[in-house]
């Protein structure tokens, strides 16, 4: 019999379904080919999608979301640009203090920075400063200001503030400082007398989501570099405190004290002041 295409040896097996013909191996790398970029188009949408707005560690925090505690003041981390932050997030009610301060001075103190400067020549506080409806010094040396009244925080920068006579009449706190972030804007520092490019930590209080809360910045930076960080962070308003090598402390919720900066010999300047919660 005539043995034709189809027919078998004894030694032979036929594959079925296989028939790649003279160019079928190079439609299958074909396929693969499409099938792999593809798979890189629909990685680089997913990379795209999660990275477009920042990394995670660059994004304003939901301080909005964050219920302080009733008995301490809450610490978040974050970074920003590569320079680390501190959020403190006190609880109580804030006030100034004037004096050598320390944690077991008053057990019920969750918080406390340095506020204004104070002079070295004369040890009188720099700018006008009111406690508790009393004026302790007057003068606006720096714009930037910070009022409480009534348990509320008032943030801004101007020569002059009703806010200044209303803490007076209202028994409220009142102190100057240097402005850093205004109406979710920078205020950088021209013409620095001393030099615009020093590095040093930072404090400064703020109004983020509309909340008020310390930022503390332990990385040495410039102080228009800082103002820069905190429009970044989402801050609405930023006022300067005393720097962040000066003493300060908080209680967190488990009434573990943080500190920073030295701690004050006894015999500091009278008029050393800070800004603190109570609960």
């Amino acid at each position: 019999m005539k043995k034709t295409d189809f027919d078998l040896e004894d030694n032979e097996i036929r594959i079925v379904g296989e028939n790649p013909g003279p160019h079928g191996n190079s439609r299958k790398w074909v396929y693969v080919l499409i099938a792999v970029v593809a798979a890189a188009l629909a990685g680089i949408v997913v990379f795209n999608k999660v990275y477009s707005s920042g990394t995670p560690e660059e994004q304003s925090l939901p301080v909005s979301e964050i219920l302080p505690g009733n008995e301490g003041c809450i610490i978040r981390d974050t970074v920003i640009s590569d320079i680390a932050l501190k959020l403190f997030i006190p609880s109580g009610t804030p006030s100034l203090y004037v004096g050598r301060l320390l944690p077991e001075y008053d057990t019920n103190i969750v918080f406390a920075a340095e506020a204004a400067y104070y002079r070295k020549d004369n040890n009188q506080i720099s700018g006008a400063f009111i406690l508790e409806g009393e004026q302790l010094a007057r003068g606006c040396s720096m714009l930037g200001y910070c009022a409480i009244i009534h348990g509320e925080i008032y943030l801004g920068q101007a020569k002059s503030t009703s806010l200044f006579e209303e803490a007076v009449e209202e028994e409220g706190y009142f102190f100057r400082q240097k402005p850093l972030v205004d109406s979710c804007r920078a205020v950088h520092e021209q013409n620095n007398r001393r030099n615009p490019s020093i590095k040093v930590p930072r404090n400064a209080i703020v109004k983020l989501d509309n909340r008020s809360v310390v930022v503390g910045c332990e990385t040495p930076v410039t102080r228009n570099d800082f103002a820069d960080v905190l429009v970044r962070l989402g801050c609405q308003q930023a006022v300067s405190l005393s720097g962040r090598d000066n003493f300060g402390f908080a209680r967190d919720t488990a009434d573990n004290i943080h500190y920073w900066g030295q701690i004050p010999e006894k015999n500091v300047p009278e008029n050393i002041n800070y800004i603190i919660w109570k609960k």
